[in-house]
């Protein structure tokens, strides 16, 4: 499966496979001192370095083509409680330079 016809959920999914992958190995290795072990975890995690790199490429890609939100023309009205007695609320209007 190459890098384009990869959905983001499948790069997912490859990608905790790997990482999963790599616990009995690397008990193998740290407890063991086993050397091929240590090649194979060395291995899984240029594989998920491979992965990430590809799962952060396409979520860009997918975030770039979700159009941008409206800002909000005119003036903002922010209001907050007053902490001195009477308890009532401060008005404060906001002029938005544009």
């Amino acid at each position: 499966m190459t890098e384009q016809t990869q959905t983001i959920t499948q790069t997912y999914a490859m990608l905790v496979e790997a990482v999963a992958g790599l616990d009995a190995d690397f008990t193998k290795f740290s407890k063991k001192s086993n050397k091929s072990a240590g090649s194979r975890v060395r291995m899984t995690l240029l594989s998920v370095k491979k992965l990430s790199d590809s799962l952060r490429k396409q979520i860009l890609a997918q975030q770039k083509a979700i159009p941008k939100k409206e800002k909000l023309p005119g003036t903002l009205k922010l209001v907050r409680e007053s902490t001195s007695p009477p308890n009532s609320p401060v008005e404060t209007t906001v002029e938005k330079n544009e």
